[in-house]
């Protein structure tokens, strides 16, 4: 009965938006009333809620107001202890990191038991590392004593859950060991937490992906389109909710992703980079197909308008303005871009970094 409900529902609201007509208001409330009685059961709910029998016990406001404050300062002063042990152990130790270990890697976890605090199988004796195919060869791993600061916390805060630390080298330690699936995938310097921390300044971010016909071709295994937009999911994983952004695919013309759905993104409106707005644009780059030709003029003017009509500044703070313009080559279509970024740029008194990428270069 419930789905037979939801149904009805959907196919009165997809029948009046296909067909252009306004919703009957007074239709859909008497739908939204089928679904609390007789699907949700609201006034059973309310009749049962009513038939309790319940005792009024008067409540001191102040005395009640100091027991929450204690609560929340114990819940958050001992994490905010453990930080700073561990910040303090690693400014102290990071110049005895040597270029090997004795830390087991986390795709060869051992010992490994369920722990219903993680809810999830894992070594309280141990940290573990993972390593990026992307470090450099001289890697410097965090030594023990690392470790032993993160048991330390572990032991004297009962709310602490997982600690880890990400390095530049592309390495993690994390505390406690658990089993990762494999051993070279996980890069903590693309993550929200390490990037948040590395730049800690808030960022509006336009992706421009070149979708043209010759970003078919292949480079190694790949077609030059499939590692735009790898990169461009990467960069999206890095941002954070107080980030903003939007993608542009350009070919013969520019077009930008979201923009067929959000009347928000048409409107050359930056999106906040919160995980749902994220995955929707993830989704709308990973159907992208290629065809056309290279017209960078109409890419950079498209991206330039979100800049132009997006507030320049949340909150009285600046933010980092940011083009990352993903292609193959040369353009084959459209006016100068060089022109047009020397006059939209110059009009924004220059605050566009528009950083270059040869896609197989």
């Amino acid at each position: 009965m419930f789905i037979q409900i939801i149904y009805k529902i959907l196919f009165t609201w997809l029948v009046t938006r296909c067909s252009g007509r306004l919703l009957d208001p007074s239709l859909f409330k008497n739908v939204l009333d089928d679904v609390a009685n007789n699907g949700l059961g609201v006034n059973q709910i309310q009749d049962h809620f009513n038939s309790l029998t319940y005792t009024d016990t008067s409540v001191d406001g102040s005395s009640l107001a100091t027991e929450i404050s204690s609560s929340l300062s114990s819940k958050f002063n001992g994490p905010i202890q453990a930080l700073k042990n561990l910040k303090t152990a690693i400014e102290a130790e990071i110049g005895n990191f040597r270029t090997s270990t004795s830390i087991v890697e986390c795709c060869r976890a051992r010992g490994t038991t369920y722990n219903s605090r993680f809810r999830s199988t894992v070594n309280m004796n141990e940290a573990c590392i993972t390593k990026s195919e992307n470090s450099p060869s001289s890697i410097r791993y965090p030594n023990n004593r690392i470790v032993e600061v993160m048991k330390k916390n572990y032991q004297e805060n009962p709310e602490l859950k997982w600690q880890y630390l990400g390095t530049e080298d592309g390495i993690l330690m994390n505390y406690p060991s658990f089993k990762f699936s494999t051993c070279r995938d996980y890069d903590p310097r693309f993550r929200p937490f390490y990037v948040s921390s590395a730049t800690p300044v808030e960022k509006d971010v336009v992706i421009v992906i070149d979708k043209s016909g010759s970003m078919n071709a292949l480079h190694q295994t790949q077609t030059l389109i499939q590692i735009a937009k790898q990169a461009a999911n990467t960069v999206l994983q890095t941002l954070n909710p107080n980030d903003r952004f939007t993608v542009i695919a350009f070919s013969s013309g520019a077009e930008v992703l979201g923009s067929r759905y959000r009347d928000c993104i048409k409107s050359y409106e930056l999106s906040e980079a919160t995980p749902m707005n994220i995955k929707f644009i993830e989704g709308e780059i990973n159907r992208l197909s290629v065809d056309g030709k290279t017209n960078y003029e109409a890419a950079l003017d498209t991206a330039f308008k979100f800049f132009e009509k997006s507030p320049r500044n949340i909150s009285g703070e600046s933010r980092e303005k940011v083009i990352l313009f993903l292609t193959d080559g040369e353009k084959t279509a459209g006016g100068d871009p060089l022109s047009l970024i020397a006059k939209r740029n110059g009009d924004l008194e220059n605050e566009i970094v528009i950083l270059t990428y040869g896609v197989g270069a």
